[in-house]
């Protein structure tokens, strides 16, 4: 038997875009589901609560240090407002930075991939905590590449003189939100030692990526 309450929250969860419901995961994955991790909660629980509470589907986490502290990815079907059409989204979620000291503060990346569609901008949001098991506040949310930000006299830097971070950043897809850089005019490629170096992207090479990956071009 459904109950009344039940019923009313699955209508609620339908109801909702595609985007809000991905954006009412995001708030809960830095509210609850980053403190809950850090407090040992078994990767099962944490992906059923997530699931229970958001109505969308989480993979994670995952490090892959030293690229990354902590990775997720989670996703949902839905009216999209930026298409108007039924689609599957998914949303990438890279802590880079975590500097402890006093307080938590931490440098994220976030990517949304739609099935068909690729937005041409990506997320960076700064967060601070009292602890690791303590709830996230947003204090920077912006579509804007930020290098470096002075937080409470710490400096935080995106690294981005680690070539391997650089290529899990991609920024090549994301070239709108790299115009304070040239970034996006690049790419990591590895010799045959697995040795990384930065390359220039061509302008030939740049028209047959975006129409590959369909960048739009505004």
């Amino acid at each position: 038997m459904v109950h009344a309450t039940t019923f009313i929250l699955i209508r609620l969860r339908v109801q909702l875009t595609l985007d809000d419901k991905l954006e009412n995961a995001l708030l809960w994955m830095f509210e609850r589901g980053i403190a809950n991790y850090y407090s040992n909660m078994s990767e099962y629980e944490l992906r059923k609560l997530f699931t229970n509470e958001t109505g969308t589907e989480l993979s994670g986490p995952i490090s892959y240090e030293p690229i990354t502290v902590l990775h997720y990815r989670f996703w949902d079907s839905g009216i999209s407002k930026r298409t108007n059409t039924h689609t599957t989204s998914y949303l990438f979620i890279s802590c880079y930075v975590q500097d402890i000291s006093n307080n938590v503060v931490e440098y994220w990346v976030v990517k949304r991939l739609d099935k068909n569609y690729i937005d041409n901008k990506c997320r960076f949001i700064i967060t601070v905590a009292n602890t690791l098991r303590s709830s996230r506040r947003i204090i920077v949310d912006t579509d804007e590449f930020i290098e470096s930000i002075e937080i409470s006299g710490r400096t935080i830097r995106f690294p981005k003189d680690n070539l391997r971070i650089l290529d899990h950043l991609d920024a090549r897809r994301w070239p709108k939100s790299f115009t304070n850089t040239d970034l996006a005019d690049y790419k990591v490629v590895f010799d045959r030692n697995n040795v990384p170096r930065l390359r220039k992207i061509g302008s030939f090479e740049r028209s047959l990526f975006n129409a590959r990956y369909r960048i739009p071009k505004d």
